[in-house]
C-alpha cells in the first residue's frame, strides 16, 4: 500500500511544476477521490494555473451533490 503525500512536499511539487509552467497534471493510482485532502490538492493545483486531471473508478463523490459540484468545479 502507498503512503499518502505530506501536504508541505505536495506545496513545493506544485510550486516547482508551476515554475517549469507545466499546463497539467494528472492525478491516479489507487483511488484519488478517496484522498481526505482531495478537494485540497485539486484546488491547490489550479490555484497555481496547473489543471488537474484525474482518473477514477469511484463514483461515490458524483452521488454527493456538495461534494461532486466541488470537485468538478476545480477539476
Amino acid at each position: 500500500f502507498g503512503k499518502r503525500a505530506e501536504p508541505a512536499f505536495l506545496t513545493k511539487v506544485w510550486d516547482q511544476l508551476a515554475a517549469m509552467r507545466v499546463f497539467e497534471v494528472a492525478l491516479g493510482g489507487g483511488e484519488p477521490t478517496l484522498d481526505p485532502d482531495f478537494l485540497q490538492i485539486l484546488g491547490d493545483i489550479r490555484a497555481r494555473g496547473i489543471v488537474p486531471n484525474f482518473t477514477t473508478k469511484s463514483l461515490h463523490w458524483l452521488n454527493n451533490p456538495v461534494e461532486g459540484a466541488a470537485i468538478l468545479d476545480v477539476a
